[in-house]
């Protein structure tokens, strides 16, 4: 499989640089546009992979398995990949699916601001005052999804479309939404509150620290 990963990027004139996992480092340390990981199935060291590659917030990460089974695939995305591609694939999807990723990620704004809260959104973190939160892919475009809402709830469906979860499992949105939750009371961000809307699905509501009288 590594073999043709490879030969895809160098067939369509990228500039590639293979690296075992020991060498992770280099890329939570560097500045990646790009990981791309391959393996026959998604182990638990493909996951651990996922979550190392993806602490750079401005490296994008490409995962690409056998399987097609969802479970697998919604815990590699909620590992820290950004998107997923099954193997065996025709190239040019790989590259298209590549550079859809590099360009996403230099496409979006810098930084953005709600109230005294500002969202950066290259480092996929969260500043409410001193404090400083920082999200992984699948809880960054969940949060981004939430405040394009602007206090409207947004349902499980588009929830799982918008953090890759091709399972569709509501489970898979409210594990994420648990995790989101608990980075944003653990990173003291008092200003932002995920509520559960039944039947609906879930709404976020910003609170002025400072309520004017």
């Amino acid at each position: 499989m590594y073999a043709e990963i490879l030969a895809a990027f160098i067939a369509g004139g990228w500039s590639c640089e293979s690296i075992a996992l020991a060498d992770l480092e280099r890329v939570e340390r560097e500045n990646w546009n790009l990981v791309v990981l391959g393996s026959e199935t998604v182990t638990p060291v493909m996951l651990a992979a996922a979550a190392r590659a993806s602490r750079n917030p401005r490296t994008r990460v490409l995962a690409v398995a056998r399987t097609r089974d969802p479970q697998p695939i919604a815990d590699i995305l909620d590992a820290g990949a950004d998107d997923y591609l099954s193997f065996p694939f025709e190239p040019a999807e790989l590259r298209a699916r590549a550079q859809s990723l590099i360009a996403f990620s230099f496409s979006l704004p810098a930084r953005r601001r709600l109230g005294a809260i500002g969202f950066d959104f290259a480092a996929r973190t969260i500043f409410d005052g001193n404090a400083r939160v920082v999200l992984s892919p699948s809880e960054w475009d969940i949060l981004i999804a939430l405040l394009d809402a602007d206090g409207e709830p947004v349902t499980l469906s588009i929830l799982s479309r918008v953090a890759g979860h091709t399972s569709g499992h509501p489970g898979s949105v409210a594990s994420t939404i648990s995790r989101l939750r608990r980075k944003l009371r653990a990173g003291a961000v008092t200003g932002l509150d995920i509520d559960t809307i039944g039947g609906k699905g879930y709404v976020l509501h910003y609170r002025e620290r400072f309520p004017s009288r």
